[in-house]
């Protein structure tokens, strides 16, 4: 019996998956915090396996985390801010779920040794997102 060929999906397939569910979470995102100023937006990428995500943080869960945190930093607020900005997206930040990247994430597992570049992101901010 013949085997089934795979077609192999190619860096454009997955950069474009990507963009469009990048811009998709973005998008979601703004309908349901209209209140919250957005300062950043991360695409996350595995190291270790084939999986993509986004998180955005807003300067409201930033200073939210800030107020959570501030007993650390002797109850000063604008420095927790100022030291708690850049620390991590695992801290403040809201993350995609799974689903958010599934366009994503189904079409990178068919590339064996994906290398993004650049370009994904420079078009995400460069979109014409609301």
């Amino acid at each position: 019996m013949a085997k089934k060929s795979v077609k192999s999906t190619t860096l454009k397939e997955i950069e474009d998956a990507m963009f469009a569910d990048g811009v998709a979470f973005l998008q979601a995102f703004q309908k349901r915090h209209t209140k919250e100023a957005i300062y950043a937006f991360l695409f996350e990428l595995s190291s270790v396996g084939f999986s993509a995500a986004a998180a955005i943080a807003t300067e409201e869960s930033l200073t939210r985390h800030a107020e959570e945190c501030v007993d650390d930093f002797d109850g000063d607020i604008p420095q927790a801010i100022s030291e708690l900005r850049w620390v991590g997206p695992e801290d403040g930040w809201y993350q995609s779920e799974d689903k958010q990247f599934r366009n994503a994430n189904t079409s990178s597992k068919s590339q064996r040794r994906p290398s993004f570049t650049p370009s994904t992101t420079e078009r995400l901010r460069r979109s014409r997102c609301p």
